[in-house]
C-alpha cells in the first residue's frame, strides 16, 4: 500500500517566497516598523529568514525610497556554537545585511558566553542543572539580546521557527519560541529547504556568489541546536533526516484530523504499518514527542467568572 497523504513536492517555492515577501513589506509599512531583528545561527531556517529580510527591505524601498527601514542580523555564539555553523552565520550576515546607500552590512557578532556561563554557573549552585536547562538558558539569553535591540533601533523580532519544529515542540518558550514575528511558522522544514533551493537558483540567475555559498553553505550542514544539547536534530528527534520526520507527521497529522479517530485507530491503521515499514522505530519516536508536546497548548489562560 502507498500512504495516501504525502506532503507535496512540486510547490512553487519560489511564488511562496515572494507571497512571503510581500506579505512582510505590506505589514512592515502598515505598522510603521523601522527595523527587522534577527538573531543569524548559520542555520537554514535563519538563513532562509534572512533572505526574506534582505528581499523585503528592497522591496520597501521600492515602493516608498523615503521609507526610513534597515534589517540588522546578529550571530550570538556561545561555547558550544558549532564552529562551521558560526562560519556559516557570518556568510550570511555578510550577504543578507546589506542594503543600498550603505558600505557596511548591519550585521554583527556578540559571543555571549561570558554572560551565559555566569548564569548557569549562579543557577547551578542553588538547583543542579541538566543539559536541556543550560541550553534554554542560551536560548532565552539570546531573545533578551535581541528583543534590547528591537528597542534600541525601533523595530521587531523576526523569529525562525517552522511548522515541524512547533508540531514536536522543538524551540526553547521564551527563547527561539518568542518572537513578534514568524514568516516561516506554518511552513513544513521539508518547505525550508525547497525556498532555500529555489534560492540558489535565484541567486545563481543574478550572478550573486556571495548569496549562493551562504544559502548552500546553510542547506548542506546538518540541522543542530548549538546550545550543546546534542551533535544534531536528529540525535534529539530519533529519525534520519527532516523529510522522514515530514512525512510521519503529515500522515499522523491527515489521518488524526477526522474526527471519528483517536490514537489507538493510528495505530491499528494501515498507514501506521507502512510507516514503520519504511521508518522503522522512528515513526515512534516522533509520534511520541508530538504528542507530548504541551507546548502546542500555551499559554493556558483561566478567567473565573467569565460566562457573567
Amino acid at each position: 500500500m502507498e500512504v495516501k497523504y504525502r506532503i507535496n513536492q512540486d510547490k512553487n517555492y519560489g511564488e511562496i517566497f515572494e507571497d512571503i515577501v510581500e506579505f512582510s513589506a505590506n505589514y512592515i509599512m502598515k505598522n510603521d516598523l523601522r527595523s527587522a531583528i534577527l538573531g543569524i545561527s548559520g542555520g537554514i531556517d535563519s538563513t532562509v529568514v534572512a533572505a526574506i529580510l534582505y528581499e523585503t527591505t528592497k522591496r520597501i524601498y521600492g515602493i516608498d525610497p523615503e521609507y526610513d527601514f534597515k534589517f540588522f542580523g546578529y550571530s550570538l555564539p556561545t561555547s558550544t556554537t558549532n564552529s562551521k555553523e558560526h562560519h556559516i552565520a557570518r556568510m550570511v550576515g555578510w550577504a543578507f545585511c546589506s542594503q543600498e546607500g550603505y558600505t557596511t552590512p548591519f550585521f554583527s557578532e556578540h559571543d555571549i558566553t561570558d554572560i551565559s556561563d555566569k548564569v548557569i554557573e549562579d543557577f547551578q549552585e542553588f538547583y543542579g542543572l541538566d543539559k536541556f536547562a543550560k541550553g534554554n538558558i542560551k536560548a532565552r539569553l539570546r531573545m533578551m539580546y535581541l528583543y534590547n535591540k528591537a528597542r534600541e533601533n525601533k523595530g521587531f523580532v523576526v523569529g525562525t521557527d517552522n511548522y515541524t519544529e512547533m508540531l514536536l515542540g522543538f524551540s526553547t518558550i521564551g527563547g527561539d519560541a518568542l518572537a513578534d514575528y514568524m514568516p516561516l511558522q506554518y511552513l513544513w522544514k521539508t518547505d525550508v529547504y525547497g525556498i532555500a533551493r529555489y534560492l540558489v537558483t535565484k541567486y545563481k540567475d543574478a550572478q550573486d556568489w556571495n548569496k549562493v555559498a551562504a544559502v548552500t553553505a546553510s542547506i548542506e550542514i546538518p540541522p543542530q541546536d548549538g546550545l550543546g544539547i546534542s551533535n544534531s536534530d536528529m540525535d534529539q528527534i530519533g529519525a534520519k533526516n527532516y523529510f522522514d520526520v515530514d512525512h510521519i507527521l503529515y500522515v499522523y497529522e491527515n489521518f488524526m484530523s477526522e474526527m471519528i479517530y483517536d490514537f489507538s485507530d493510528f495505530i491499528k491503521s494501515e498507514e501506521y504499518n507502512v510507516l514503520t515499514q519504511m521508518y522503522g522505530d522512528a515513526v515512534s519516536n516522533v509520534i511520541m514527542r508530538r504528542r507530548k508536546n504541551f507546548k502546542l497548548n500555551l499559554p493556558i489562560i483561566y478567567k473565573r467568572g467569565w460566562q457573567n
